[in-house]
């Protein structure tokens, strides 16, 4: 019997960006957190950490983004530097997470319908409805055998497509409203449908109502394929108002390691926009390349969010947004023990001496 040996070359490397993120600002007068999120080009939250930062020794801070093998992958990275403790809820940002302003409140549920704005994941997104009834909605038995949206509609209806990635339990909310529904405000009172089909009120397959007696907006939990469907709003006053949808996962496709716990991060808690450096970089990773990409904070940019919608982000100049574009990423992984030098000093951080003479003792 004669035996041989196949001789095989090894796998070759996934793709992989190093990200080195430095700072200009005054650490940790200025900043002391590094938030790191990881979107896929759907607006997904693929990954999300926080780092602290507490001394200039911490910076730069240095992580890794990995693809895949089989075909060319790519993200987006928002890094965003900030001040320990200036957080705020979520769903206090409303629109202010980059999305546009409301469309005119629709008149009929055919113009809603002709052209919905993209409800994504993670992204508020303000909607605005009228006062006149557009579209209806059905009674819905939930699991525990409790029947909802059992009301008629009184109110008029704001439509969003959103299109689920992949097989998986979503949730949907009315985060906000104007008049305030989630303090039982007059006007205020919504309900939230999920349709495949947009004009059709029979192509409902769930419904809520209010979370509670006093809490009169919306939230509602399903399980979902993959595919496209349309949220519909409603509610039981006939009043118009201005509301902010969220959509979100029960649990996500993967986590950076040391990220914490879902629910306490992403949906809960954001950096105050005011007092953030917010920055948004495009990674390309085709298989087997392997670069380090060099990015810096510039305080030029605190309070500039980046644009999660139209895909611009403030780079180093004051109040001013440009397109994001792949990063340029230099050939290997730097991965050297030495330290880089330290970004240049952010000029409103430099120590002015005071020139003026005391004024006389009074």
């Amino acid at each position: 019997m004669t035996a041989s040996i196949a001789c095989c070359s090894p796998p070759a490397p996934y793709g992989e960006a190093l990200f080195v993120v430095d700072t200009d600002v005054a650490v940790p007068a200025r900043v002391d957190r590094l938030r790191i999120d990881v979107l896929a080009r759907n607006g997904a939250v693929l990954a999300t950490r926080e780092v602290a930062t507490p001394t200039r020794a911490e910076w730069p801070v240095s992580f890794s983004v990995v693809g895949g093998d089989d075909a060319e992958h790519a993200a987006f990275v928002r890094l965003r530097a900030y001040p320990e403790g200036h957080v705020v809820a979520s769903r206090d940002l409303g629109g202010d997470a980059g999305a546009a302003a409301p469309e005119p409140a629709p008149l009929s549920i055919e113009a809603a319908c002709r052209e919905p704005p993209e409800l994504r994941l993670e992204l508020p997104l303000p909607v605005r409805r009228g006062a006149t009834p557009i579209t209806s909605v059905l009674p819905y038995t939930t699991r525990d055998g409790s029947t909802v949206c059992s009301q008629p509609t009184r109110a008029g209806s704001a439509v969003a497509r959103f299109t689920a990635p992949d097989d998986g339990t979503y949730v949907f909310e009315i985060v906000r409203a104007t008049p305030d529904g989630a303090h039982g405000d007059p006007g205020g009172d919504t309900t939230l449908s999920l349709r495949r089909e947009c004009l059709f009120p029979t192509a409902q397959i769930a419904c809520a109502d209010d979370i509670s007696p006093l809490n009169r907006l919306s939230k509602l939990t399903v399980f979902l394929p993959a595919g496209t469907y349309f949220v519909v709003t409603g509610g039981a006053e006939p009043a118009a108002a201005d509301l902010v949808l969220l959509a979100s996962r029960t649990s996500t496709a993967q986590v950076v390691p040391g990220s914490p716990p879902r629910g306490t991060t992403r949906t809960d808690r954001e950096p105050a926009p005011g007092v953030t450096i917010d920055r948004l970089v495009e990674v390309a990773l085709p298989p087997s390349a392997r670069g380090t990409i060099d990015v810096v904070l510039h305080g030029e940019c605190f309070g500039s969010a980046a644009d999660l919608v139209g895909l611009t982000t403030c780079v180093d100049r004051a109040d001013t947004r440009v397109t994001v574009v792949p990063a340029s990423m230099s050939h290997g992984l730097r991965r050297s023990p030495a330290a880089p030098a330290p970004a240049p000093a952010w000029q409103a951080d430099a120590v002015v001496p005071c020139t003026l003479p005391p004024r006389p003792a009074s």
